[in-house]
């Protein structure tokens, strides 16, 4: 069951990231929203260092808030799944 839950919210991130299409082209609700998802932050990256030519110090925002989301979303991991002997 837990396969299936980790494969549906993995889609439904990369759709609302912008994975599948720009964020760009979206309304700005949905951009909102979007903000919630890892694969936002991570394509609104790649974005500024492919597209418009941008450093490391361009996109040290969204490291800080992809590395806060590992920090949280592991915690929250280590809270809820344990290994069983």
């Amino acid at each position: 069951m837990i396969i299936g839950l980790s494969v549906l919210l993995a889609n439904i991130f990369a759709a609302l990231g912008g994975c599948w299409w720009p964020n760009e082209i979206v309304p700005p609700a949905v951009r909102t929203v979007a903000r919630i998802s890892p694969a936002y932050w991570a394509m609104d990256a790649l974005h500024k260092l492919t597209f418009f030519q941008g450093g490391f110090a361009d996109i040290i925002v969204q490291v800080g808030v992809l590395a806060a989301l590992a920090a949280v979303l592991t915690a929250v991991a280590g809270r809820f799944f344990r290994i069983r002997d």
